[in-house]
């Protein structure tokens, strides 16, 4: 395994997987009855190139899958989802001179997993958390510094056109600081939210001149 990774490597992985289905399942119109799930979970791993250039530690580092997960509230039960998860409590990379931490990483993604119609837009979505990130260039100092990002990006239907999709994102970050220094740029107690989506009555005018 270090040989095919080129370079040192320790740690542990512990899998569990399952899942149930048939090969008639893997197309478009089956591929929802596929019923698949599991978790990895990595501890202390560690990587070192033999060129020393690139190294990459996590304490541990957390994934998990379903391609049925239901999401249940007081009131409400959503659509079968096929989810996935991603999480670290840390990491440290060092790529070519360039060091990054990262402190309280998640990073998920989840779509709809049910027989649709497979040429209207199928509702999705992902969220990214970083409690503490840095960044910095060991040659000349240059960086960046990130608290407490949060993100969520989705995909859905404009005002429930399946031919009509609008992107929205939310987003906060309690501080960032970049630069080098010499210069440096700051902000704190950011928030961002964009939707965009193709103006109805114009998409409208295009398909009526075709």
């Amino acid at each position: 395994m270090a040989d095919l990774a080129g370079g040192y490597l320790s740690g542990t992985v512990e899998a569990d997987l399952s899942g149930a289905g048939t090969m008639s399942m893997l197309n478009a119109n089956g591929f929802h009855n596929l019923a698949v799930e599991g978790k990895l979970r990595g501890r202390r791993l560690y990587y070192l190139s033999n060129d020393t250039a690139k190294m990459a530690e996590v304490g541990q580092v957390d994934f998990d899958f379903d391609s049925k997960r239901v999401i249940r509230t007081d009131s409400t039960t959503s659509a079968p989802l096929m989810s996935a998860t991603i999480s670290a409590d840390s990491a440290s990379v060092l790529v070519d001179g360039v060091s990054i931490d990262i402190k309280a990483f998640r990073l998920g993604a989840a779509a709809q997993n049910m027989a649709i119609d497979t040429t209207v837009l199928l509702p999705m979505g992902g969220a990214l958390k970083i409690g503490r990130m840095r960044v910095m260039s060991i040659s000349d100092s240059a960086g960046m510094r990130l608290r407490n990002l949060d993100g969520l990006l989705t995909l859905n239907r404009f005002k429930g056109d399946g031919k009509m999709p609008v992107l929205t994102l939310d987003a906060t970050a309690g501080r960032m600081m970049a630069g080098n220094p010499a210069n440096v740029f700051m902000f704190s107690d950011a928030k961002i939210h964009v939707a965009t989506h193709k103006i109805p009555e114009r998409a409208a005018m295009r398909k009526a001149a075709r």
